[in-house]
């Protein structure tokens, strides 16, 4: 006597669907890719203490606004310092 199958039956053939596997294939493998040159520039730029403080305050959810970091900053002004120092007395101070 044979019993019937049960939908715990480990050795039953499983119905998916093509395009459910790709589906599944596809959100497994999006964890893989490298991110591209832009998004690793982005991410050098972003300020480093951003998440932690956003952990601290628990808006996880929440998407905030991009904000660079503050070394970053402080370089691109004293760079643009020095160039306007280096225009000014190479041309305007005769």
């Amino acid at each position: 006597m044979s019993q019937p199958h049960s939908s715990t039956d480990l050795f039953a053939v499983p119905t998916v669907t093509e395009e459910e596997m790709l589906g599944f294939l596809e959100e497994y493998c999006e964890k893989d890719v490298p991110p591209s040159p832009v998004q690793r520039l982005l991410e050098w730029l972003r300020d480093p203490f951003e998440s932690d403080q956003e952990l601290e305050a628990g808006n996880e959810g929440q998407k905030e606004r991009y904000r660079l970091n503050p070394l970053c900053v402080s370089l691109g002004i004293f760079l643009l310092i020095a160039f306007a120092n280096f225009i000014y007395f190479s041309f305007w101070s005769h």
